[in-house]
C-alpha cells in the first residue's frame, strides 16, 4: 500500500494516474494507490450472506446491497436470486432500461386497468400526467428505469421478491430519495412483498428503511447493519 501523506484518505487506482489526477484528488484530501486495483471478485462468504438475506425477508420488507462499483454487488444479487428459488420464492428483476424502439406510450406499456397503471406508475415516482404519452424514447434515463420499475411493481404478486440493480444510479439526488420512499411504501403495504436493492450511493438507507443492508468493499471488506443499527 503506498503511503499516504498526513490527513489524505487512500483509494484504489487501477491506472498510473497523472499528475493532474494526483493533484486534483489530493485537492479534496485524496491520495491514490498506484499498485492496488479495484476488487470485482465477490467475498467467499457470499452464499451465506445470500442465505442471510433470504432469512431477513423471510416476512418481507427491503434488503440493500452497496458498495463501490467492483465490490460484487451485481455477483451478490445473483445467488441472493438463486437462493430465493431455492426457497420457492417468485423473483422479478427491474430490467436496467425499457427499449427506447418501443412506440407505445408509457401508459399502454404498463397494460390492465388505468387505476393499476397510474399505481404501479406512482410507486416509481411517475405519478406526471404530462409524462403518461409519452414513448421509452421520449423519456429521460432516469425516467426510463423509473419506467422500468414501475414495470416490475405491476408484475409483482403479494409474497414474490424484486430484484433491482443500480437502483436510483441514473436519478438526481433528491429524485432517488423520493423513489424509494415511495418504493418502501408500496413494498410495506403489500402483505409478503419483498425487495432487495443494489446501489453504489449510500444515501438511500433512510428512504429504503431496510431490514438488512450489507456494505461491501473493494478490499473485500463486509459490513453489516440489521435495521437501522450496526452489528460486529
Amino acid at each position: 500500500m503506498t503511503a499516504a501523506p498526513l490527513g489524505l484518505r487512500v483509494v484504489p487506482c487501477s491506472v498510473r494516474p497523472t499528475e493532474r489526477t494526483l493533484r486534483a484528488c489530493a485537492a479534496f484530501g485524496i491520495a491514490l494507490d498506484r499498485a492496488a486495483r479495484p476488487r470485482a471478485a465477490l467475498p467467499s462468504n457470499g452464499p451465506r450472506l445470500a442465505r442471510l438475506v433470504v432469512r431477513r425477508l423471510r416476512r418481507g420488507g427491503v434488503a440493500l446491497l452497496t458498495g463501490p462499483s467492483g465490490s460484487g454487488k451485481s455477483s451478490l444479487l445473483r445467488l441472493v436470486h438463486s437462493a430465493l428459488r431455492s426457497h420457492g420464492l417468485a423473483v422479478v428483476r427491474a430490467a436496467p432500461v425499457v427499449p427506447r424502439a418501443d412506440a407505445r406510450a408509457m401508459m399502454d406499456l404498463i397494460g390492465s386497468s388505468i387505476e393499476v397503471a397510474m399505481h404501479a406508475l406512482g410507486t416509481a415516482g411517475l405519478a406526471d400526467a404530462t409524462l403518461w404519452p409519452r414513448t421509452p424514447a421520449e423519456l429521460s434515463e432516469g425516467q426510463r428505469w423509473r419506467l422500468c420499475l414501475a414495470l416490475a411493481a405491476r408484475r409483482a404478486r403479494p409474497g414474490a421478491c424484486i430484484i433491482a440493480d443500480e437502483f436510483g444510479s441514473t436519478l438526481d439526488r433528491t429524485t432517488a430519495r423520493c423513489v424509494a420512499a415511495a418504493f418502501r411504501r408500496w413494498v410495506a403495504r403489500t402483505p409478503g412483498l419483498r425487495a432487495v436493492c443494489a446501489t453504489a450511493h449510500a444515501d438511500l438507507g433512510d428512504a429504503l428503511a431496510p431490514r438488512l443492508t450489507i456494505d461491501l468493499g473493494l478490499d473485500g471488506r463486509v459490513r453489516l447493519h440489521r435495521g437501522r443499527r450496526a452489528t460486529p
